[in-house]
């Protein structure tokens, strides 16, 4: 049963939203596309791990994607996919990742076009995971069980080329059709029970009131200020900006779109962007209209929560 659906992350909408709100000639535009593309196909990775992982026995077993626990107040650990079974977990790390990849100890290098690419060891990246998760089992002092761990490359054109006395990755980094096959011997593995139904809900509800998604300030990340983006309503259609608003209705002034709702999309980028709050002037500012009265008629009418009065009214949009 799957306890914590996958999601988008937050940076990936973040960056859609600066790839809308960029110019065409931004000098960081090529990084941020760069940093895009990389995300999206890590999550169009974990999409087909995913599949696999649906069609394992799920009876028995309760599944978190996309984890990220604290390891104390500073820092934290991910894990892309969390599988608790009765008689042992198993954290898979995904990586979609195409070329003749060359697992080494202490790296992973992709060659590809006749070009070598080091990477991050995910043979190392998942045996630190397992250690955190102990830890983190034994902190909340929940019952010894096995932890395992698997690299699974989820993209089926790669070739991989594992170094004959790097026996850890030899056991760990697998294809995702061998998935199946490899949740088998692990389960021939451990046989026993450790756990009841009882403590593996438990379990799971620990790590949903503790699961923390990363919210990091990207206009920073990038060296972006407001004045980069471009604000306004953007269109629908076209995503021209900014759309002009006439009795009540957003027009583009390209190609000719009307839309009642069209502001709901920019109130969305606005809290992805800065923060999950906006005053009457911010929204003036960024939604690009000069009538507070008409902020107030939107803001009012979207029925969020509030905090404070009169100009410092703030009205809360993660409610939207």
């Amino acid at each position: 049963m799957v306890i914590k659906e996958r999601q988008i992350s937050r940076k990936m909408k973040q960056l859609e939203v600066l790839l809308r709100r960029l110019s065409a000639n931004h000098p960081k535009r090529l990084t941020i596309e760069s940093d895009y593309k990389k995300i999206k196909a890590g999550y169009k990775g974990e999409l087909e791990v995913d599949y696999h992982v649906g069609i394992l026995p799920q009876k028995e077993s309760l599944i978190l994607y996309d984890l990220r626990l604290p390891i104390d107040q500073q820092y934290f650990f991910q894990m892309d996919t969390l599988i608790l079974t009765q008689n042992f977990f198993l954290i898979l790390e995904i990586k979609n990742i195409s070329g003749i990849l060359n697992f080494e100890s202490e790296q992973l290098i992709r060659m590809m076009n006749g070009k070598e690419e080091a990477f991050r060891n995910p043979v190392t990246q998942v045996l630190k995971q397992e250690m955190h998760l102990k830890e983190w089992i034994k902190k909340h002092k929940f019952p010894g069980v096995p932890i395992c761990s698997l690299v699974v490359i989820s993209n089926p054109s790669s070739i991989m080329k594992i170094n004959p006395t790097y026996t850890e990755a030899i056991d760990k980094v697998i294809k995702a059709d061998s998935l199946f096959l490899k949740l088998e011997k692990i389960m021939k593995q451990y046989p026993v029970h450790r756990l009841n139904q009882r403590q593996m809900k438990n379990i799971s509800n620990q790590l949903m009131r503790e699961q923390n998604e990363m919210i990091s300030d990207i206009l920073t990340v990038y060296q972006l200020s407001e004045n980069d983006l471009i604000k306004g309503v953007q269109c629908p259609s076209c995503f021209s900006a900014p759309m002009d608003r006439n009795q009540g209705i957003w027009i583009c002034h390209q190609c000719g779109k009307r839309d009642k709702h069209a502001h709901f999309q920019a109130l969305h980028d606005f809290s992805l962007i800065y923060r999950p709050v906006i005053t009457n002037r911010d929204l003036r500012s960024f939604l690009q209209i000069s009538s507070p009265h008409i902020a107030h008629s939107l803001l009012t009418s979207l029925n969020l929560p509030y905090s404070g009065t009169g100009k410092n009214r703030r009205y809360d949009l993660s409610k939207l």
